[in-house]
């Protein structure tokens, strides 16, 4: 009942749609119980690499230097 003034109290039929039933409100706390119980663990690596942007920049640098070396060698 929405206002306190309203003399019109309408009553739900079990066959209507708006009617809830002690079923939907168990169902209910079960769904609470199962999701106040789940563990979400997250990881943040920076910038999306995985050993972080500093440590990625400064490999590739590494790798470049390297790269870069072993072709003037061969060549």
């Amino acid at each position: 009942m929405k206002y306190k003034d309203n003399k019109d109290v309408e009553v739900l039929d079990p066959s209507d749609n708006r009617y809830k039933d002690d079923n939907y409100f168990k169902r209910e706390q079960e769904y609470r119980d199962i999701s106040e119980h789940h563990n979400t663990i997250r990881y943040h690596y920076g910038c999306g690499c995985p050993f972080g942007c500093f440590s990625s920049i400064f490999i590739s640098i590494v790798l470049s230097i390297i790269l870069t070396f072993l072709l003037n060698w061969i060549f």
